[in-house]
């Protein structure tokens, strides 16, 4: 794994625990990394749909909110 690219995988994973019905870490480890990463494209689509799932509809918009020039998020 490259160093780079460990935000968008952490943003899977918690995609993944998400999806499985871990959601306290899912949230938990999303709203890490959006402090830390909010700039990372995978950070904000991917943790944005975690955010919002989980009912924190404020916390996903203003995630989503940081996106820039990208058709990603």
């Amino acid at each position: 794994m490259k160093e780079g690219n460990a935000p968008d995988f952490a943003a899977v994973k918690a995609l993944a625990h998400y999806t499985s019905g871990n959601t306290s870490a899912a949230v938990l480890e999303i709203e890490k990394l959006a402090e830390a990463q909010s700039d990372n494209a995978t950070v904000q689509l991917l943790g944005g749909t975690v955010l919002q799932a989980a009912g924190k509809t404020d916390e996903a918009l203003s995630l989503l909110s940081k996106h820039q020039g990208s058709l990603e998020a």
